[in-house]
């Protein structure tokens, strides 16, 4: 059951990516731009996993699988949004 929840995370993460890669080129019309907004997020990601894992270790915060989807999902869309109200903007 653990496997197969990995695997439909991993799955899941990487058609996140794609699907915000195509609307990024889409927003941008460029090759470069969308790799500046898929850092930033892959950082926050990162640092947003490791406050959770603290949590869930220290105060015996419940972590699932759809936990972690759902931060990735989060994290794409504000960064998505942001990037789309700073282009509006210009």
């Amino acid at each position: 059951m653990l496997l197969s929840s990995e695997e439909g995370l991993k799955r899941t993460e990487l058609i996140t990516v794609v699907f915000i890669l195509i609307v990024l080129f889409l927003v941008f019309r460029s090759a470069v731009a969308p790799i500046v907004p898929l850092i930033t997020v892959g950082l926050s990601y990162i640092v947003s996993q490791s406050i959770v894992a603290f949590l869930a270790d220290q105060f015996d915060f419940p972590l699932s699988t759809f936990t972690q989807i759902f931060m990735m999902a989060i994290l794409f869309w504000y960064r998505y949004r942001l990037l789309h109200s700073i282009n509006q903007s210009l």
